[in-house]
């Protein structure tokens, strides 16, 4: 389960830009559904969107961002731990850029408190070979190598910096895509979580979930799991 409640969705929702939410549309019945019954009941999954922090209302920038939250982590992890809550950090370019951020994240992550996860911001992400726009803020309307390099390039300073091999994945503003699913095997991402199901986003050129379900199911099974956010 993940939870929302980023700035992003506010102002898209005063603005009527994209988030339209139809929990009544019907599923496709096309998945491939994952059998998670070994489980034997309800599991939550506890993911948080680690990134740069910046204002939504304003133009995609490449700098100007800032990464002094982090020093708040230490609260919300001590809080976890008191519920014996495992966190999946999903972390994006600026983050592996903070010395901070490694050396906290990485003691959670090799300490086993905690994972850490991908999270792509293609805007602040290299190789920047984009034009900067809202289009191209989704991952999915890059050129496949772009995407590639992209993620291969933040995939491999998080096993650089942080030492481990992220398995979780999830595409900034839910923006994955055709290529997605083969990038992310190459890469040994056994998980995806970039889905949020019901809702659509193509009106500001990003992906359209109304059909996908909120159950998990394989994008290639017994390789690559799909775990739509559930809120």
């Amino acid at each position: 389960m993940g939870l929302e409640t980023k700035s992003e969705n506010k102002i898209l929702a005063q603005g009527g830009l994209g988030i339209n939410f139809e929990p009544d549309l019907a599923a496709k019945d096309d998945f491939d559904f994952a059998d998670l019954s070994a489980f034997g009941g309800p599991v939550f999954v506890l993911t948080i969107d680690t990134e740069e922090e910046f204002d939504w209302a304003t133009p995609f920038a490449r700098s100007g961002f800032g990464t002094s939250h982090l020093k708040s982590i230490p609260r919300f992890q001590a809080l976890c731990g008191e519920f014996s809550v495992k966190p999946c950090y999903l972390i994006d370019y600026p983050i592996t850029q903070d010395p901070f951020g490694v050396e906290l994240l990485a003691g959670y992550a090799n300490s086993g408190q905690a994972e850490v996860g991908v999270q792509l911001h293609p805007w602040v992400s290299p190789p920047f070979d984009e034009i900067l726009s809202p289009h191209n803020s989704y991952a999915c309307n890059l050129p496949e190598p772009l995407e590639r390099a992209k993620l291969s390039t933040l995939h491999s300073v998080i096993v650089d910096r942080f030492g481990i091999h992220p398995d979780a994945y999830r595409a900034g503003r839910y923006g994955a895509g055709e290529h997605t699913a083969d990038i992310l095997t190459d890469l040994g991402i056994s998980i995806d979580t970039s889905v949020r199901s019901r809702f659509n986003y193509a009106p500001q050129g990003g992906p359209d979930y109304r059909t996908h379900p909120l159950d998990p199911y394989w994008l290639k099974r017994g390789q690559l799991l799909e775990l739509p956010l559930t809120t």
